[in-house]
């Protein structure tokens, strides 16, 4: 599982990002169509180069400078109300 790329969890009912530190390889992530509040525990996925969120419940967008690789990040159709620290 450590040399996965893409991981696809779309309408699964995740409330929470979490134990995904070994999976450094990954370049895609779909979390579509859940239940998270918060992006988190995403520091050690520094390969991403897509990370779909839309069709949450996020209202902040924070501390996501260690993603230096992420040309896309999907968020339609969550409760956004704040940017902050995108970039170093």
């Amino acid at each position: 599982m450590k040399q996965l790329t893409y991981l696809g969890l779309r309408q699964n009912q995740i409330t929470e990002i979490k134990n995904l530190s070994e999976l450094r390889q990954l370049t895609h992530l779909e979390l579509n169509l859940n239940q998270i509040k918060e992006i988190k525990n995403l520091s050690e996925l520094t390969q991403l180069t897509y990370l779909y969120v839309h069709s949450n419940q996020i209202k902040e967008i924070k501390n996501l400078s260690h993603l230096s690789h992420l040309p896309y990040l999907g968020l339609i159709a969550n409760q956004i109300s704040e940017i902050e620290n995108l970039s170093e």
